[in-house]
């Protein structure tokens, strides 16, 4: 397991790998960011709110903490980015900020220091789903390195998607398979913070 310290700046904003204690706050943030996304129709929010349980999140955390990593602004929590593990790719699923941070550039900071801390030489590339009329969405990504590699019609539920991806260096042998801990993988992970606190 990755350590969880902060990777800081001198801009007073950080990252780092999310503990239990960040799990409901992650969880409810990111229910209400599903809820308001003018993007999504309502099956497919029904359909992300389901997947992203708390349970699913602390398998996550179980995998590898840095999948739900938090970033900080002055040592408060102002948003996240949930990642997952597949076959040398890593998935940038939800990039979010907290609105009352929305004026500083701590979004900017969370993408740019897990883009980083994800080329550590397990993966081929991070790749994201952007749906088309996401047009700053789209250009966030693309400010980041990620290129354009398909439309794929009626993707998901129905929706299209803009398919991106961004080149990373894989040195190390061997291959993430995705998230699979169970019941008590997740309970030994909380016992062990537990017992760390």
């Amino acid at each position: 397991m990755n350590d969880p310290a902060a990777v800081s700046s001198r801009s007073g904003q950080s990252i780092r790998a999310a503990t239990p204690s960040d799990i409901n706050w992650v969880h409810t943030h990111l229910q209400q960011a599903i809820d308001d996304s003018a993007f999504y129709g309502d099956r497919f929010k029904t359909h992300e709110k389901a997947h992203f349980s708390e349970t699913f999140l602390t398998s996550l955390m179980v995998t590898d903490p840095w999948h739900v990593t938090i970033g900080l602004h002055h040592g408060q929590r102002a948003g996240f980015v949930i990642t997952l593990p597949e076959f040398g790719t890593i998935w940038t699923s939800w990039v979010y900020t907290v609105p009352e941070f929305n004026r500083t550039a701590i979004g900017l900071t969370i993408m740019r220091k897990a883009i980083a801390h994800w080329d550590n030489g397990r993966f081929h590339k991070t790749a994201t789903y952007v749906k088309p009329e996401n047009v700053g969405g789209l250009k966030i990504f693309q400010r980041f390195g990620f290129r354009q590699v398909a439309l794929l019609k009626n993707q998901i539920l129905g929706e299209d998607f803009i398919l991106l991806e961004r080149d990373l260096s894989k040195t190390v042998e061997g291959y993430d398979h995705g998230i699979n801990v169970g019941r008590l993988g997740r309970l030994k992970f909380r016992l062990a913070h537990l017992f760390k606190s």
